[in-house]
């Protein structure tokens, strides 16, 4: 279990959120257009939960701007057991996250749960029932946007697709991200 040791002092407001992260194998220069061609040019899929040092209060009136300046207020961020994602549907672990509909051009994951635990008490739970919220969809999204704007994406990167719960105040405890077949993720905060 990974401690972050008087880390919660150092934070002005303390958010967690669970994401999905992906190791990039190969360089991608141009837009991706499904993910059935994508995954054979990552290496990895695994489950992530971000610290975020969110540095605006609740009632400041925040715009995308502001949240871009702080690099989104990423802060730290732990990651879980990596899982091979170039073979089969959808990141070759057997439907970690959820079932998988696959219509050749495009591809979502349906069911896909999350759960956070503090001191073994849930406090965020998610669940998507839509393509449109798949990890897989996000991840296309993100490459092409930076793909858009003259970047590539280059070997051993990794890729952090959109919180998959509502961003959560964090508080000193111990933490468990349960993110189904696809693991999970322990640590505290003190």
């Amino acid at each position: 279990m990974i401690n972050f040791e008087n880390c919660y002092k150092r934070f002005i407001r303390l958010l967690l959120g669970c994401k999905i992260g992906f190791l990039v194998r190969e360089k991608i220069s141009d837009p991706e257009k499904n993910y059935n061609t994508l995954k054979e040019k990552l290496e990895a899929v695994f489950p992530v939960v971000e610290l975020a040092d969110y540095h605006f209060s609740k009632s400041a009136n925040v715009k995308l701007a502001d949240i871009v300046a702080t690099n989104d207020s990423s802060a730290y961020y732990v990651v879980g057991k990596a899982m091979e994602c170039n073979k089969g549907n959808l990141l070759h672990v057997g439907g970690a996250l959820g079932v998988v509909e696959d219509n050749s051009e495009d591809i979502g994951c349906i069911g896909i749960k999350t759960q956070l635990t503090r001191n073994g008490r849930v406090f965020s739970e998610c669940h998507f029932g839509k393509k449109s919220d798949c990890p897989c969809q996000h991840l296309i999204w993100l490459i092409n946007q930076a793909v858009e704007h003259g970047w590539s994406i280059e070997p051993g990167q990794i890729l952090l697709t959109g919180s998959l719960n509502e961003m959560e105040e964090g508080k000193p405890g111990k933490y468990e991200a349960n993110f189904g077949l696809l693991g999970k993720v322990n640590f505290a905060i003190k």
